[in-house]
């Protein structure tokens, strides 16, 4: 995987990386790829990652960063959307983003992928953000959209599940959000403004929102002044904090 994302960043080209499941081959039954310490780095906006071999819907490979590394950053220099489908995303730890990462320019769809047990750790004393994903808008904005799958089980100092910073434009969709902590904000989501005070927008529809833990406040969902923020046909049920166990805007 990592030399195929390697020949997309060089060339440059448009397409999808899919993983070979013919009888006897690698992927046959779906599987796993161990990262060796090296986040995987995709600069290739117009390149995307299909691990559904079957397509049902179903993630059928598995990155695991093993706790020492971030899985995948994509910063892309031009192009998109990047579809990240059919894909576990385990096993990340960084400042932040221990699953993903998304820089400024990016606009990637998660589609029908898993996004577990991933940390976000902080560092020089700032708190960790996005124990799943962190996307970064700065001034040129990005996009993140998630389409199906889930983000469980992940932890940061803001934003356990997803974290959004500046001017990002989100959509979760028919998403589970469910057992992530946050230490401060927004167990499940943060959405934040940035440095200078550029904020977003979330829009999230027929969505379940479920035991996440937000700390000081938003066990669900916390968003910052600025943001703008539009729920709708969503569930948001057995979550926990110290101010608006649901919804947080502040």
């Amino acid at each position: 995987l990592r030399e195929a994302i390697a020949y997309a960043n060089a060339s440059g080209e448009h397409g999808t990386i899919t993983f070979a499941n013919g009888v006897g081959e690698a992927f046959e039954n779906g599987g796993t790829i161990a990262l060796n310490g090296e986040e995987l780095l995709l600069t290739n906006g117009w390149v995307g990652i299909d691990g559904d071999l079957d397509d049902d819907g179903v993630a059928d490979v598995t990155i695991d960063a093993q706790g020492l590394s971030r899985v995948l950053r994509i910063a892309p220099v031009e192009g998109g959307p990047t579809g990240i489908e059919g894909l576990v995303i385990t096993g990340g730890a960084a400042a932040h983003g221990g699953g993903g990462m998304i820089e400024e320019f990016g606009t990637v769809q998660f589609i029908d992928t898993v996004i577990t047990g991933n940390t976000a750790l902080g560092a020089d004393g700032a708190l960790g953000q996005g124990g799943g994903v962190f996307v970064e808008g700065s001034a040129y904005g990005a996009y993140a959209e998630f389409y199906g799958g889930a983000v469980t089980g992940n932890s940061a100092g803001l934003g356990g599940g997803i974290a959004l910073k500046g001017a990002v434009y989100a959509e979760i969709a028919g998403t589970l959000i469910a057992g992530n902590a946050a230490s401060g904000y927004g167990g499940g989501v943060f959405a934040m403004s940035d440095d200078l005070g550029g904020a977003g927008q979330v829009i999230v529809e027929f969505s379940t929102f479920a035991e996440n833990s937000g700390g000081q406040g938003g066990g669900a969902i916390a968003a910052e002044a600025g943001v703008n923020t539009l729920l709708l046909h969503s569930t948001a049920t057995g979550n926990d904090a110290e101010t608006g166990a649901g919804l947080l805007s502040f």
